[in-house]
């Protein structure tokens, strides 16, 4: 698959399409490949960059949420705060949301902020996300 070497941490998902996704960080990026059934999942994609301008000991993990929707959040600790971009199955894999920078709005500039690269994800039926 080409996972880089650098990369501290990769999770999986696999989407509503039968699509299975890779999140992993990568220096500086948090990025992400696709490998689909009809392959068997023995070949992926390119490396699609979800999130960038991360320390190195920042991750990211992917999560599928909602009936049709892949999700991956990062910690980013030059800008204290976590990213999370969203994909919907059926868009091209390329596309994808604007960075929402959750919790932003309630994050004290105190010490190192909010982002720090230890998470976990779990998604309830009704599709929300709800990270620690």
């Amino acid at each position: 698959m080409g996972i880089s070497s650098s990369a501290e941490t990769a999770t999986l998902a696999m989407d509503s399409t039968g699509r299975l996704w890779v999140c992993y960080d990568s220096s500086s990026k948090v990025k992400v490949r696709y490998s689909d059934a009809s392959s068997s999942y023995s070949s992926w994609s390119a490396e699609i960059t979800v999130g960038s301008g991360v320390k190195t000991d920042d991750i990211g993990a992917i999560t599928a949420f909602g009936s049709d929707k892949i999700g991956v959040l990062w910690s980013n600790q030059y800008t204290t705060l976590f990213g999370f971009r969203y994909h919907i199955d059926s868009d091209d894999p390329s596309n994808w949301s604007a960075d929402e920078q959750p919790s932003s709005q309630t994050a004290a500039n105190v010490g190192g902020g909010i982002a720090d690269d230890h998470m976990n994800m779990a998604v309830a039926s009704d599709g929300t996300i709800y990270a620690a």
